[in-house]
């Protein structure tokens, strides 16, 4: 698997897991199903504050920005449920860039930059989660190539 297909892949399931933190997820299990958009928002909005240490003039435009692309996450996965092809995790993974470009209008420079690598510290969390969590790696990809055919003993 060529790594390119991989960052796509990786960025996909991150953004698709995007309307919610990973510590809140953990935290709140089966129930992020049954959270709305508009809550699943706040919470990222929240976890945000804490870990930006947002303004209040910053938080209604941040809630905003993430409550619009929570919207457009779940409409893409109903759109698409059960399809999966690179180009719908280049699509994904242009949400994720767009996103990212109305935050850094309302962030500082420096919470811009602690959100980036907060991004980069989850999706290299999920990336060992994926290698580590199926028996066959990313995409049930062997990790390593199967030992070649013994020719038989006569």
């Amino acid at each position: 698997m060529n790594s390119k297909f991989l960052k796509i892949a990786i960025s996909t399931f991150f953004m698709m897991q995007m309307a919610l933190p990973a510590p809140v997820m953990a935290q709140q299990g089966m129930q992020r199903q049954k959270m709305s958009l508009e809550d699943r928002a706040k919470m990222q909005t929240q976890m945000m504050q804490q870990t930006l240490s947002l303004t209040p003039e910053q938080m209604p435009k941040i809630e905003a920005i993430n409550l619009k692309y929570a919207k457009k996450i779940e409409d893409f996965r109903q759109e698409g449920q059960g399809q999966q092809s690179a180009d719908r995790m280049g699509e994904l993974a242009k949400m994720d860039k767009d996103r990212n470009t109305e935050l850094q209008q309302v962030l500082t420079a420096e919470q811009y930059k602690k959100h980036i690598e907060n991004e980069e510290k989850r999706r290299a969390q999920l990336r060992e989660r994926m290698q580590r969590g199926r028996p066959g790696g990313p995409q049930g990809m062997p990790l390593t190539p199967p030992p070649p055919p013994q020719a038989p003993n006569n």
